[in-house]
């Protein structure tokens, strides 16, 4: 079965060169590309019993030619390119720091794909180093997490620490959730509170409030007693209310007449 090659788009060239002679090796036609492979002489000697083709052998050494002008020609072209490529992507994973306010396992998602970038170009990254960079590029507020996984003495794969990452990220989306509900609670009661407070205070302006209603109690001097018409003391206090019913009636019909008492 013949190896299955992707078409070349000028990305990563090392990896397609690669498949390349490998599919050329299982073909058996490597030779044409061997660096070491000596030339063809000029005045071939053929075997005994078999007559010289020449142009024959001057057909296979001009497809030999053309065969090793092409890889040149391509490895020159995009080799060099892709060596800058690489310094390029490699100071870019190094300099790659997670920020504050978006989800780390995007983050860390976007640092992965510039691995598979660095690998596609033949530029590994040894897992334990992806360990070690994913924690120190982590943002401040995970610093106590990163020790931790830092201090740990037993070993931990790649796929360990983005379980445990995702874990982590978990229970503190859970945690600001909980305290954003109660900051709207908190907020709410706050709210309300003045808006009672803002109430009275409206109401003391108006002179609608409970204080400023005062109890009438009127005074002893300013009331004429109903039995003997005389001020300065209440009904039943009145000195004339144990003469009986008769002679407080009589005294109230003059008062309610405009009369006087009679001697």
């Amino acid at each position: 079965e013949c190896v299955k090659l992707d078409k070349f788009d000028g990305c990563t060239y090392t990896r397609w060169a690669e498949k390349m002679k490998f599919l050329l090796i299982v073909l058996k036609i490597y030779y044409v590309l061997d660096p070491e492979l000596p030339p063809i002489l000029a005045n071939p000697v053929p075997k005994p019993g078999k007559p010289m083709d020449e142009k024959k052998v001057s057909e296979l050494e001009k497809q030999h030619m053309i065969v090793k002008r092409l890889w040149s020609a391509l490895e020159f072209k995009y080799k060099t390119h892709e060596q800058g490529t690489n310094k390029y992507l490699v100071s870019k994973y190094l300099e790659f720091v997670m920020v504050e306010g978006k989800m780390i396992m995007g983050q860390v998602h976007e640092l992965q794909v510039l691995v598979n970038k660095l690998k596609a170009l033949s530029v590994p990254i040894t897992e334990a180093f992806q360990v070690g960079a994913i924690l120190t590029k982590l943002p401040p507020s995970w610093k106590s997490f990163s020790k931790k996984m830092l201090n740990k003495t037993e070993d931990y794969s790649l796929d360990d620490l983005l379980m445990f990452l995702r874990i982590e990220e978990g229970a503190r989306t859970r945690d600001k959730r909980g305290k954003d509900v109660s900051n709207v609670y908190h907020v709410q009661g706050e709210s309300s509170t003045k808006r009672v407070n803002r109430n009275n205070s409206q109401k003391a302006k108006l002179g609608v409030s409970k204080n400023n209603f005062k109890k009438f109690s009127p005074s002893k001097g300013s009331l004429k007693c109903h039995v003997c018409g005389e001020t300065g003391h209440f009904a039943r206090e009145c000195k004339d209310r144990k003469s009986g019913t008769n002679e407080v009636n009589a005294v109230n019909t003059e008062i309610a007449h405009g009369g006087s008492r009679s001697p």
